[in-house]
């Protein structure tokens, strides 16, 4: 046996961190080289928490305590067809016969010595050929929730790491990670108990003998006593003691990824020995090793159920698999998740979607509101109604939570801040921020669960005024300040006028106006609807070319604008009392269905998936043809909004009985009806022909959401546009919600009306629109009674801070203070700090003009300064000065805005 000697070590942190093609390009090939010459690395940055690492040891180390008895109550099945459960000492034996002579002879000498070691398998929860074996809860309550959590952390970081193999060896991604479904992997959890290590020495029991892994790749997490060995590279039958490198873990290469690149890369023997401890009489040891593996077969749907079927089996998936990602419903999925958070996602790496977003919360208890409404009590265990009781809780809180967008005292600020942990802290970094949308779906979302109280408690005009309408008034207290300023869209990317946010902003201040009424009470911000609707009929229209814009006033971004952004604005307007021509844009509104072709149709030769389909037919939709994330991808999301938008419009004409198609329409009709004219259509049977038309047109989304939905039902965000293989963050709690709202349209299940044929929705301004916004700066106050703490309201003083600096690639820049908003300290980098980032709003190729506006305390002196940090390297670089400033006293009126030239060198 050699002296120690370490393997290559990659850092794959530009993937964990989505820093720049060329920085991820460099490590890829540094991964496939280690891959190729040696076959193991240590991989750093591999994006699974060190925390959460820790912890699986401990709960390894707690199961591997119990008694035997108590062990075997989750015992290994008989036979060799299941790896899964309990294996105890003795029980499996590894023989790997290598040598050119009769591997009979050799396996036979190998299995005269027994392994001392034990295991436990763990896979998949929807693997039918593999089911798992787990122990009752009463031996073990903890085991089972983290464990399954586990599994899914380390098939992240394995996805990521096949993805940076397939750019490594200059492959399309799909070729290696599209046959991973992450259902097929096994987390493998070993234990070297205690034993003399004379019998080792003596040949008496082995760790594990000299073999190869039979899997595309094996992930190990060691604990410090070691005892791995892999073969030399260049000296075949010396292994070398690969020594524990901490936040690390082990990669290999097995026979299955040697055998697909033709033996480029290495699948490598090794073993597991004594550990080179001076002292090793009695060692133990323990491992956590983590296979992945391809799926056998991924896509059945299609072939295995009608329609029908499918959606009926779907929708049941759907709407248990959104309540599973909301905390307070015992769901392993999200540990840790408070109750009535929602998160985004159960994927914590590549991507990180562990987050609990604004608008993602609201459209999911909205969806989740009109399932209580329509008649659904309960989903197995879980109550609705509790879950929209914690949601509202939950909101509450995050109302007062100091955060990078602001506070919620004085002027509402920290309202518009799109994510939070969901924990119910603050998130810290860099991020596209404010995000408008968030405060209005959150009040129309409680204001859903209002009109639900109102249909079921004799109580319901008390618990709202006393409950709800404080928070509620909080939020449009924040759109009728907020809704002439720029901020970023729903894909959190363009900064400027969204039709989606403003949308969703005039249909919030209708309705609170009218829920106001009902309350007795009054909404003057809600006066800012006739406003809000001008700029929505005047300024998003494309006549050239015949769609509505996504986004106005955006700042440096050059696109054409067609985007699924006017369609989701147009499902979440929907009334079905409404007409066509309503003011607030419904489906069948002419701009609408316009709107639908040029954005369906630009994604008919751009997927390959989609195979150059025309009209009539549907195809998977993204989210805007210009898409770069993930190399632009079909979105479950959205091929589904493309069915659900149908199913509403043709809902609202079937009630009208009539169809109106003129010459902004006719381009979307006639891709259904050839021959059709424009002309209002009031003959039963011709009204009847489109509207069916109409249907089978949305059906056959859903039809490809069908082939393109795993076994198991689970929907991620995207599919891949070139193998159709699901991709990206998995279980998106959006897209189940989205399944669930297009499979209750087709079934003529209809929200509640929210007041689209209102007056109040229907004011509209002759001439010039004003700009002008409500004043709600001091009007914010905690909804106490929801659950919300009580804040302090000092007498306070707008300060924008303003920098100018040209970052570099991966840069973001942050600001520092001697204040609580600044953390409290003029030289903190701890993400536990409440740093403040500065906006790129205003930035511009002219002027490079970063800023933050924050509410001071008057008259208080504050020390600041600012730093760079970056994203690839995780380095902070601090400006070289202090700055001073004092806000101006209390009853001033005067808002002050600096003017701060950056002091440390560009791309520092």
């Amino acid at each position: 046996m050699s002296k120690a000697t370490a393997l290559p070590i990659v850092d794959l942190t530009p993937f964990v961190m989505s820093a720049s093609s060329d920085e991820q390009l460099a490590r890829a090939k540094h991964l496939v080289e280690a891959c190729r010459d040696v076959g193991f690395v240590f991989i750093q940055g591999h994006g699974v928490p060190k925390e959460t690492i820790q912890q699986a040891f401990e709960i390894s180390k707690k199961f591997y305590d119990l008694p035997k008895e108590e062990k075997m109550k989750a015992s290994h099945p008989p036979g060799w067809t299941v790896h899964r459960g309990y294996s105890w000492p003795g029980l499996e034996k590894v023989s790997n016969a290598t040598s050119s002579v009769d591997a009979r002879d050799i396996a036979a000498q190998l299995r005269e010595v027994q392994d001392f070691k034990e295991s436990y398998e763990i896979g998949s929860e929807d693997n039918p050929d593999m089911p798992n074996v787990w122990l009752p809860d009463e031996v073990f309550p903890e085991w089972k929730p983290f464990m399954t959590g586990f599994y899914w952390t380390c098939w992240q970081a394995a996805r990521m790491i096949l993805q940076a193999l397939s750019l490594g060896l200059g492959i399309e991604e799909d070729k290696i990670l599209g046959p991973h479904s992450g259902h097929y992997n096994q987390l493998r959890l070993l234990h070297y108990p205690p034993i003399p290590s004379s019998y080792v020495e003596d040949n008496i029991f082995a760790r594990m003998p000299a073999h190869t892994d039979w899997t595309t790749i094996t992930m190990l997490f060691q604990d410090d006593c070691g005892g791995l060995q892999v073969e030399s590279p260049t000296q075949p039958g010396v292994f070398i003691d690969i020594e524990p490198i901490p936040d690390t873990l082990v990669l290999n290469v097995g026979d299955l990824m040697m055998r697909w690149t033709d033996d480029y890369l290495k699948s490598t023997q090794h073993r597991v020995q004594l550990p080179p401890l001076q002292d090793r009489a009695i060692v133990t040891a323990l491992v956590a090793a983590a296979s992945a593996l391809p799926s056998p077969l991924v896509l059945v749907e299609r072939q295995e159920r009608s329609l029908e079927d499918y959606i009926s089996r779907q929708f049941n998936i759907s709407l248990q698999g959104a309540l599973l990602n909301i905390g307070g419903t015992n769901s392993s999925l999200v540990p840790g998740a408070l109750p009535g958070y929602v998160v985004a996602s159960p994927s914590k790496i590549n991507p990180d979607y562990f987050y609990s977003w604004t608008r993602d919360s609201a459209l999911t208890e909205l969806m989740i509101t009109d399932e209580l409404i329509f008649g659904t009590e309960r989903v197995g265990n879980i109550s609705l109604q509790t879950v929209v009781e914690d949601y509202t809780s939950a909101q509450a809180f995050l109302q007062t939570v100091t955060n990078p967008s602001g506070t919620l005292w004085p002027a509402g600020l920290g309202l518009g801040e799109p994510k939070f942990f969901t924990n119910g802290t603050r998130f810290n970094g860099a991020w596209g921020r404010p995000q408008n949308d968030g405060p209005a779906l959150r009040a129309t979302t409680l204001m859903e669960i209002s009109y639900a109280i109102f249909e079921r408690n004799p109580m319901a005009a008390q618990i709202v005024s006393s409950i709800y309408w404080p928070i509620i008034l909080n939020d449009l207290l924040y759109v009728g300040q907020y809704w002439n300023t720029t901020s970023y869209d729903l894909w959190e990317e363009v900064n400027g006028n969204s039709f989606f946010t403003m949308t969703a902003q005039h249909r919030a201040l209708v309705q609170g106006s009218l829920l106001a009424a009902r309350l007795n009470t009054t909404c003057a911000p809600c006066n800012q609807a006739p406003q809000v609707l001008c700029m929505l009929q005047n300024f998003f229209w494309n006549s050239t070319s015949n769609y509505l814009l996504a986004n106005i006033n955006a700042n440096q971004v050059t696109r054409s604008q067609i985007n699924a952004d006017p369609i989701l604005a147009a499902m979440h307007a929907f009334d079905i009392n409404a007409t066509c021509d309503a003011a607030a844009l419904q489906p069948c509104n002419s701009r609408t269905l316009a709107t639908h072709k040029v954005w369906v149709d630009s994604f008919r030769n751009l997927y390959p998936v989609n195979h150059n389909a025309t009209a009539p037919a549907a195809v998977l939709t993204g989210r805007y043809p210009e898409d770069t994330y993930y190399t632009g991808n079909p979105w479950y999301i959205t091929t589904l909004a493309a069915a659900e938008v149908l199913y509403d419009a043709a809902a609202q004409f079937s009630k009208a009985g009539s169809i109106t198609v003129d010459s902004t329409s006719l381009p979307f009709w006639r891709d259904l009806s050839p021959n059709i004219t424009a002309g209002t259509y009031t003959n039963y049977t011709a009204v009847n022909n489109l509207i069916t038309d109409m249907r089978t047109y949305a059906d056959g989304f859903l039809e490809l959401v069908q082939q393109y939905t795993p076994a198991n039902g689970t929907l991620n965000e995207q599919i891949n546009k070139t193998s159709g293989e699901p991709l990206s963050a998995i279980a998106l709690t959006w897209s189940y919600a989205a399944f669930v709202t297009a499979a209750e349209r087709r079934d003529g299940q209809f929200p509640p009306s929210w007041g689209a044929n209102s007056v109040q929705a229907n004011q509209k301004i002759n001439g010039t629109c004003p700009f002008g916004a409500y004043n709600a700066t001091t009007q914010y106050t905690p909804a106490s009674a929801a659950g919300a703490p009580n804040i302090t309201k000092p007498c306070e003083t707008l300060v924008t801070f303003q920098l100018i600096y040209q970052t570099g690639n991966g840069e973001n820049t942050y600001i520092v203070g001697n204040t609580s908003l600044f953390g409290n300290s003029l030289n903190s980098t701890s993400p536990n700090n409440t740093i403040a980032v500065l906006r790129t709003n205003n930035v511009t190729a002219a002027e490079p003009k970063w800023f933050e506006p924050a509410w001071l305390p008057a008259g208080v002196p504050v020390a600041y300064k600012y730093l760079i940090a970056n994203s690839t390297s995780g380095t902070f670089t601090f400006e070289n000065i202090t700055r001073y400033i004092t806000p101006p006293a209390c009853g001033n009126n005067t808002n002050v805005t600096t003017y701060d030239i950056a002091s440390f060198s560009p791309h520092s």
